[in-house]
């Protein structure tokens, strides 16, 4: 292959509309070649695609970026780059871009190649409405999620979260948590994350925790798991103190209800001795009396 060659077989076998720009006067860049895709994506005719401009594609407000990815220096090199470019018809479109620049027949040629990466309207408004429904869910369960990135140290934590520790918006770290009033349970969070070594392995125990935000000792449920590939640790923590409230209730209530049993069933085993003699000489009575030839 000669190099124009394999930049028009690189164009052709790419799975995403692909552009190719040659770098002109005044950084004028003037598309002269492109694949089938790049037309479908677009929404413009072939003969209306190689007479445009590369900064006519682009929003107004990527013009600038555009420009400034695209700067031919330096050459033979490639860059990933993201932008919003605007279809035929008008519609607004975040791409990402992957540009490849080279030295060829003397000139700098561009080849572009665009990846939709927009999210639908449609897609928006089911992540708000699960988002919702998971903000709900966390509040009526008294449970959160929580997560610890070990790479970059991030300790990110959910609304529900926050609500069963007692915790405000402010941002946290590993090294908060000593400060959230749950310090003489550490050791108890330690031990249950000693357990964590075992991968995709999940782990669970119960604590109490002290929560400042109301003077208050709440019994905390927790389970967590160690993901080896993306070297994190999530799990959920549920204020489980109403739980064993009613827990214990059910148990008194089993208890009463064992004793009442037992004191009905004895009841009915001394009733049953003092009748049973005197009702078996009644019956045999009357029996007696029944006969016709007595």
């Amino acid at each position: 292959f000669t190099k124009k060659e394999l930049i028009r077989f690189m164009m052709n076998n790419l799975h995403e509309a692909a552009l190719l720009c040659r770098w002109g006067k005044n950084g004028n860049i003037r598309i002269i070649d492109f694949n089938p895709l790049a037309c479908r994506f677009l929404g413009f005719k072939h003969a209306e695609l190689k007479q445009m401009n590369i900064y006519e594609i682009f929003t107004s407000e990527s013009v600038v970026s555009a420009k400034k990815n695209l700067n031919p220096i330096p050459y033979e090199n490639d860059d990933i780059w993201k932008a919003e470019i605007l279809t035929r018809k008008g519609q607004k479109l975040l791409v990402e871009i992957t540009s490849y620049k080279f030295i060829i027949e003397g000139g700098i040629q561009i080849l572009l190649s665009l990846k939709d990466i927009s999210v639908p309207k449609g897609v928006l408004t089911d992540l708000k409405a699960y988002k919702n429904f998971f903000k709900i869910s966390e509040s009526i369960g008294k449970i959160g999620y929580w997560e610890y990135d070990l790479k970059s140290g991030n300790f990110c934590v959910s609304q529900g979260t926050r609500s069963v520790f007692g915790i405000g918006e402010e941002e946290l770290s590993v090294e908060d948590i000593p400060e959230l009033g749950i310090a003489e349970y550490l050791h108890q969070i330690e031990n249950m994350l000693h357990g964590l070594i075992v991968p995709d392995d999940l782990v669970e125990n119960e604590f109490d925790i002290y929560r400042v935000s109301d003077n208050s000792v709440v019994e905390v449920r927790a389970v967590a798991e160690y993901d080896l590939i993306e070297n994190k640790i999530f799990g959920l923590v549920q204020d489980i103190s109403g739980h064993n409230i009613r827990k214990k209730e059910l148990l008194k209530a089993k208890v009463e209800a064992e004793q009442k049993n037992q004191s009905r069933q004895a009841f009915i085993s001394a009733i049953s001795n003092e009748i049973y003699a005197p009702m078996n000489r009644i019956v045999g009575y009357c029996q007696l009396i029944n006969q016709k030839d007595l």
